[in-house]
C-alpha cells in the first residue's frame, strides 16, 4: 500500500496492478488452500491473540531493554542521522528516499514495541541511507570519502563482534546434538518429551518425530489449558505448586534439562521429586530423564 501511494506522488496516477496484485494473491492463496478455513482463524490468532499485539512470554516479540536497543542498532541509527544531516543541509530528499524512509521510520517504531521488526527497520533503513548520502559519495572530495568508508568500516566491525557474541551464546543446535541423538536412539516414534519452550526448535530439528510438550511461542499453551500453563510458569519462576506438574499435568516420556540459566528452576523443581524420575543421559550441556511408571 506505502509503494502504491509512492508510486502515485510520482507518477501522479493510479496503477491499480500495484494493489490488486498482491492483495488479491494473497486472497487467494488464505482461500485456496488446504487448511482453509482454519487458516484464517489461525492467522487472526497469530496476530492479534498471539504475536504482534499479546505475545507476553517469547522474549523476540518484547521490546529490548535502552542498552541492548542501542547497541544492536548503533552502527544503523548513526548511518541514519547521518544520511538525515545531509539531506537537511543540502535540501536534496528525492522521492525514492522518502519511501525508504517512511518504512524505516515504520518499522522503526514498530521496534520500540518488538525486536522483532528489527529484521525490518535494518534494511529500509540502509536503503534510506545509501540513497540519500549517495549525492555526498559523488560530489565529496577524496579525502572525505577515506574518512566515511573509515568511519564505517569501523562501525561495522564494532557491530559484527557485538552481534556475533550473542549469536555464540545463544546457539544450542550444537549444544544438544549428542542429547538429541540419544534420543533418536533410545527414544521411540511418538513419545513424549517434556521440554522448556526455547529448546523446541533444537530437539525438533533432530527428532521430528517425537512429540513435545511445549514449541517456542508459549503464548499457544496459555491459550491451550492456563491453569496448566500457570503451573508450568510457577516451575519456571521457582515456586512449587504442592504436584509433580511434569507428571501429572503432562505425563511425559522423558525430560529433557539443559545446563544453562533458562533451565536452572527446573532442574532444581525436578530434585525435589526425583524419586519420580531416573536419570538415563546426562552430558556437558544436557540432562535426561525417563520418567518411572
Amino acid at each position: 500500500v506505502i509503494f502504491a501511494i509512492y508510486r502515485f506522488t510520482v507518477d501522479k496516477k493510479v496503477n491499480w496492478k500495484l494493489l490488486a496484485f498482491p492483495l488479491g494473491g494473497s486472497l487467494l492463496g488464505l482461500v485456496l488452500n488446504p487448511h482453509f478455513p482454519n487458516n484464517i482463524s489461525l492467522l487472526f490468532t497469530q496476530i492479534f491473540s498471539v504475536n504482534l499485539l499479546g505475545n507476553a512470554f517469547n522474549l523476540e516479540w518484547q521490546a529490548w531493554g535502552l542498552g541492548q536497543f542501542f547497541s544492536f542498532n548503533v552502527f544503523v541509527l548513526v548511518l541514519v542521522v547521518v544520511a538525515l544531516a545531509y539531506a537537511f543541509r543540502s535540501k536534496q530528499v528525492g522521492k525514492q528516499s522518502l519511501f525508504y524512509f517512511v518504512l524505516a521510520v515504520v518499522f522503526f517504531f514498530g521496534m520500540l514495541k518488538t525486536r522483532r521488526m528489527h529484521e525490518f527497520f535494518v534494511p529500509f533503513a540502509v536503503l534510506f541511507s545509501a540513497n540519500a548520502l549517495n549525492p555526498f559519495v559523488k560530489s565529496a572530495k577524496k579525502s572525505w570519502k577515506v574518512i566515511f568508508l573509515v568511519v564505517l568500516i569501523l562501525l561495522g566491525i564494532f557491530q559484527f563482534f557485538g552481534v556475533q557474541k550473542e549469536i555464540t551464546n545463544n546457539h544450542f543446535l550444537p549444544w544438544y546434538y549428542e542429547g538429541a541423538q540419544w534420543l533418536n536412539s533410545n527414544a521411540e516414534s511418538g513419545d513424549k518429551v517434556f521440554v522448556n519452550g526455547y529448546a523446541f526448535s533444537y530437539l525438533f530439528f533432530y527428532n521430528p518425530q517425537l512429540q513435545y510438550t511445549h514449541g517456542v511461542d508459549l503464548t499457544y499453551a496459555e491459550l491451550h489449558d492456563k491453569a496448566r500453563f500457570k503451573r508450568y510458569m510457577d516451575i519456571l519462576r521457582g515456586k512449587d505448586p504442592g504436584i509433580n506438574v511434569i507428571v501429572d499435568d503432562y505425563a511425559p516420556d522423558y525430560v529433557f534439562v539443559g545446563k544453562i540459566k533458562q533451565d536452572v528452576a527446573l532442574f532444581e523443581y525436578i530434585l525435589k521429586y526425583q524419586d519420580d524420575f531416573e536419570l538415563v543421559y546426562e552430558d556437558d550441556s544436557v540432562g535426561i530423564l525417563k520418567v518411572k511408571r
